[in-house]
């Protein structure tokens, strides 16, 4: 395996006890060549600052208690880390990589999932010179297995054997962490809008899978942890801002199939994911938030609109059933959210 650069990629909103435990596990791991880039959307809750003295040695420890996978985080690593501390990406120099282990920067603003991470991504591809370079996007409610980006490389390396590739990760669930919550990834139903649930949810990790027959069903890879060489920002761009949350990581998989990119996953690169923390995604215990359900239906809509527009008259149908569901599961303010995104809303506040 060749020790050619990763960038980490880690956006944070309102969530830097999160942040703290996944970066105590990614400076624990075994992948010799990284530069971690934390971007800040906009927090409210002081965000920055904790992130910040965490990386000087100041304040609280990144882990108080012992957590369910207290053993890849505690004892915290050691104190200060080599970083930046930024105010745009624009204070970021262009050599920090080789010069420190990490950079804390403002994005400018709360600028949703794919605007956040762009605003990394857009720097890297940029000021990288190597074009072998990895760019791992990980989300700040997970902890990592030591080598969960070493076994990604690797097996990433193996399938670019054969053609072009993006790489997803073994997702277990952080509070379950014998059950699988998504191999990679998940499929997709271009006439509902709707995507699956994710591979292997809800599997035992001691299942018996066939992992190449699960990794050819992918539609698209979950953004939890997605493992892209340099070249396929270069060549297919930066993910699709407009949609805020939800469904950039179907465009963008849509968009490079055009150059040629296929999907794959490593098996043996297990994240565990708390999934949805910060925003209320649903999850096997809780209800969608409003703001997930806004998010979900209006991005349904622009994302038919976009790639599949005769589908449309569908997808209007599906969400309306969506929002009679809510009504008699009692939940009548997303019901209410659903039918506003029906007539026209396109902005959550």
């Amino acid at each position: 395996m060749t020790d050619s650069r990763a960038y980490i990629v880690i956006l944070n909103w309102n969530g830097w006890k999160d942040t703290l435990e996944c970066l105590e596990s990614v400076f624990k791991q075994d992948y010799p060549n990284y530069f971690v880039i934390v971007l800040d959307n906009d927090s409210s809750d002081g965000s920055f600052e904790h992130i910040a003295n965490w990386m000087d040695g100041r304040g609280a420890d990144a882990v108080q208690s012992i957590p369910v996978l207290g053993h890849l985080s505690y004892p915290g690593i050691k104190k200060p880390v080599s970083g930046l501390k930024c105010q745009s990406i624009d204070e970021l120099p262009l050599n920090s990589a080789d010069y420190f282990s990490m950079a804390l920067v403002k994005t400018g603003g709360n600028l949703g999932f794919a605007g956040g991470n762009n605003v990394g991504l857009n720097w890297i591809r940029k000021h990288e010179k190597n074009a072998n370079t990895w760019v791992w996007l990980l989300n700040n409610d997970t902890v990592i297995e030591p080598d969960a980006l070493s076994q990604m490389v690797r097996h990433l390396q193996e399938k670019q054997k054969n053609g072009k590739y993006t790489c997803g990760s073994l997702v277990k669930f952080y509070q379950e962490p014998h059950i699988i919550q998504a191999l990679g990834g998940a499929t997709f139903n271009s006439y509902t809008g709707v995507g699956s649930q994710t591979l292997g949810r809800f599997l035992d990790d001691k299942a018996t899978i066939d992992h190449e027959s699960v990794a050819s069903q992918m539609d698209y890879i979950t953004g939890c942890s997605w493992l892209l060489p340099l070249a396929f920002i270069r060549e297919v761009g930066l993910m699709e801002d407009r949609y805020f949350l939800y469904y950039e990581e179907m465009d963008w998989v849509l968009r490079s199939r055009q150059h040629g990119y296929q999907l794959t996953y490593a098996p043996q690169s297990v994240v565990y994911h708390k999934e949805g923390s910060s925003i209320g995604s649903k999850t096997m215990n809780r209800a969608p938030s409003q703001l997930s359900e806004f998010y979900m239906a209006r991005n349904k809509i622009y994302f038919i609109r976009k790639f599949y527009p005769l589908r449309l008259p569908l997808i209007f149908g599906v969400i309306f059933l969506q929002a009679m569901n809510r009504i008699r599961q009692k939940q009548f303010n997303n019901a209410a959210i659903l039918l506003k995104v029906l007539f026209g809303k396109r902005h959550f506040k």
